[in-house]
């Protein structure tokens, strides 16, 4: 058969989870989920068909806030998508550097909205200094992201996303 993964939201349509299509519909037919979106497939029983869930709904779950991603390396390096943010230049994880935007020795402090990726040159050119007094631009601003945000953009959900995933993981 197919290998559909279905995701898992909460009343308010932030994400939780992703699971196996044949869990998500014993969520729905047990009523502790609402299936939101579909796919084309269907599966039969004896007496019945039915669809394949794509998204569903928790039904009594309350939003536990919004899920952000832990700081790490790899996280900072999928948030700015393996891109220098400041030549604009896509490369390698291991060619890559870490930017504190806000020097460490002005104060700068090591979190998401100070932590940019920088290849070696970039870094080395800004030194100790700020974007502006290096004469360099940052193409986005940093900011703290959504887990679902990283997931999605590192593929972990699965291979092939269902394109309506879209409006429930980008916030």
């Amino acid at each position: 058969m197919f290998l559909r993964r279905t995701l898992v939201v909460d009343n308010q349509c932030q994400p939780l989870q992703v699971l196996p299509w044949q869990r998500a519909l014993c969520l729905t037919l047990s009523e502790r989920a609402l299936a939101l979106v579909h796919y084309d497939e269907t599966v039969s029983t004896v007496s019945r068909s039915f669809h394949v869930p794509s998204v569903v709904q928790m039904v009594n779950m309350m939003p536990r806030g919004r899920h952000y991603a832990r700081f790490t390396r790899l996280n900072v390096l999928t948030r700015d998508q393996k891109t220098c943010q400041y030549c604009g230049d896509r490369m390698s994880e291991a060619d890559l550097t870490f930017d504190h935007v806000v020097p460490r020795s002005r104060g700068g402090k090591t979190s998401w909205i100070n932590i940019v990726a920088a290849c070696g040159e970039c870094n080395h050119h800004k030194g100790n200094k700020t974007p502006e007094e290096a004469g360099m631009v940052l193409r986005r601003k940093p900011v703290k992201p959504l887990w679902a945000t990283i997931v999605a953009q590192r593929g972990f959900l699965c291979a092939d996303p269902h394109p309506s995933w879209g409006d429930f993981l980008v916030r």
